[in-house]
């Protein structure tokens, strides 16, 4: 039996949602608009992250490319709510992201995005399940010396990962099977050990077109008496008119931009959160331990609920309406409907092992 990370989230989640989706092996016809765009994105950057210290093509270049090869035509949704084009997004946004953090001289790529796969056992030694999946990169910093599974996020929102959050257990997982994946198939020297995850988030936002300090921070407009203080700086006393309106005009007559005089402003106390953002976990022994136990744990139940021998129930809550693809025939189930029209009309079949499967064929 192979089990993937997002299919422990989604049996935790739902074991309704999980059977349709793992057991009867269904997936929405079109995918959300969110789904896809994150997933050009982590290939762009996959593409701009090569083994080593090289970087390839510019990634905002490569998303551009992917999506006009894909016709990907939808929107999105930034955290005020605003809608944009996902092409000038995503273009946008990586060039945002090289803006900030250059060629990433600091960061030696060891290995771009890698499949693993982790036998699970009982505590008898038996085997009960493959944990498998794939992991964005695994990377090493040249600052800390450190090496960390380098996962990108992309999301309305960035918020502190937390080791039991979603993202935490995610990345745990990761870890734990980069570690030994990793040592078994030599990417890592004996006496090296994978550190923690560092999550690389990409904020879905443009940047806008306020004026910003040399810090980054946003101003705001620059009042009267600032421009009037960098009239007499230039040994301007008295303009006409006497307004705001009048000291622009005249400090462009001495051929001062729109930008030059955008940065007299003072520092607004509202500043935007931030674009772009990095957090590391570090893990440790009892991270291990206690995820494993909790994996074994959830590996029997799944194996258990494959043979019905453990019911499959739903967990309905407020997320269903945003968060599962299933809630129209959920609902139709509910009421003793024909809720199977529904699944076979909304859903095609899919084989969520099916990269895994490939790699060992191809193997024998």
């Amino acid at each position: 039996m192979l089990i993937r990370g997002s299919e422990l989230r989604t049996f935790r989640r739902c074991r309704q949602k999980w059977a349709w989706s793992y057991m009867d092996g269904r997936e929405p016809k079109r995918k959300k608009g969110a789904l896809t765009f994150g997933t050009l994105v982590h290939k762009a950057l996959e593409i701009y992250y090569p083994p080593g210290l090289e970087r390839g093509p510019h990634p905002a270049t490569t998303f551009e490319r992917l999506f006009v090869a894909n016709a990907e035509q939808f929107d999105q949704w930034d955290e005020e709510g605003n809608r944009i084009g996902a092409m000038e997004l995503g273009v946008e946004m990586l060039k945002g992201y090289v803006h900030k953090w250059g060629e990433d001289p600091g960061i030696e790529i060891i290995s771009p995005e890698q499949t693993f796969k982790v036998v699970i056992k009982d505590r008898k030694g038996k085997v009960i399940a493959t944990f498998v999946g794939m992991f964005d990169a695994l990377a090493r910093s040249l600052r800390t010396g450190r090496i960390f599974v380098f996962e990108t996020k992309t999301a309305k929102s960035i918020k502190l990962v937390r080791i039991n959050s979603s993202y935490g257990d995610q990345g745990l997982g990761y870890w734990i099977a980069a570690n030994y994946w990793c040592r078994e198939n030599g990417l890592l020297k004996p006496n090296e050990y994978i550190d923690g995850v560092m999550y690389n988030f990409l904020r879905k936002a443009l940047e806008g077109d306020k004026p910003r300090d040399a810090m980054g921070r946003i101003l705001n407009k620059p009042t009267k008496t600032r421009l009037m203080e960098e009239l007499a700086s230039l040994g301007i006393t008295v303009v006409h008119p006497k307004t705001v309106d009048g000291a622009i005009s005249t400090l462009k007559d001495h051929f001062y931009t729109d930008e030059d005089i955008g940065r007299l402003g003072d520092i607004s106390k509202v500043q935007p959160p931030p674009l772009f953002e990095r957090q590391e976990l570090l893990y440790g022994p009892e991270e291990l331990r206690s995820f494993e136990e909790r994996l074994r744990a959830q590996a029997l139940e799944m194996g258990q609920a494959r043979k019905g021998e453990l019911d499959i129930y739903k967990n309905p809550t407020n997320d269903c309406d945003w968060d599962c693809p299933f809630q129209d025939a959920c609902e139709i189930h509910e009421m003793g409907g024909d809720y199977e029209s529904i699944l076979e009309m909304e859903f095609h079949k899919w084989n969520p092992y099916e990269d895994h499967e490939l790699e060992e064929e191809l193997k024998a």
